[in-house]
């Protein structure tokens, strides 16, 4: 029991060091806000069979739309180098619900929520130029609604993990800048946004 709380204190008196090295160097407060395309949950979600049960089995899915991934984060920045922090992750999807005669029956939308705690680590620097890569975990939450064009409208929610790896981002800027990143997971295959340190 001693050792653990020795260990910790060690730990915490670590971080607390290299916090205070990074203050005098760096910001210790980064806040962003992003879009990306081909989120993990639009992928999910345009296999409409594998998640769907308000629609009735004989129905088809197309005319798949998305608005994307918008996402704001928040990053506590221990060094230099390494920040830890959260990520809430909005999108929605829609489809045309289509008969086995090819007649259009409805309309399915969904809502996805996204919360995840993301690490990240800028293993190259520069000027105003940082390389980096990322990591998230966390969980979505989405509701569904289909609309038939007759009878009444059917409703329900589903929970599931999601991740974030991110091995190539770039940010340009000290205080203020933008970002792009390539990666898979509720961000999307690519996002870009912008950030600012405190």
């Amino acid at each position: 029991m001693k050792k653990n709380i020795l260990l910790a204190a060690m730990t915490a008196c670590l971080l607390f060091s290299m916090s205070n090295e990074a203050k005098a160097q760096y910001n210790g407060h980064e806040f962003e806000v992003g879009i990306g395309a081909w989120s993990s949950n639009d992928i999910i979600f345009s296999l409409a069979d594998m998640v769907v049960s308000v629609v009735p089995l004989d129905v088809s899915f197309k005319d798949h739309s998305s608005t994307g991934a918008f996402y704001a984060g928040y990053k506590y920045l221990f060094t230099e180098r390494f920040g830890l922090g959260a990520t809430l992750a909005y999108g929605r999807d829609a489809f045309n619900c289509y008969s086995t005669a090819d007649a259009m029956v409805g309309r399915l939308n969904r809502n996805h929520f996204t919360f995840a705690l993301e690490a990240d680590y800028k293993y190259w620097q520069k000027g105003i130029w940082n390389v980096y890569g990322l990591a998230g975990v966390g969980v979505t939450y989405f509701n569904q609604a289909y609309k038939p064009n007759v009878g009444a409208i059917s409703k329900n929610h589903k929970w599931h993990p999601n991740i974030q790896l991110t091995p190539v981002g770039i940010k340009a800027g000290n205080a203020f800048g933008g970002f792009a990143e390539v990666g898979i997971g509720y961000k999307g295959v690519i996002n870009a946004g912008l950030f600012l340190r405190l």
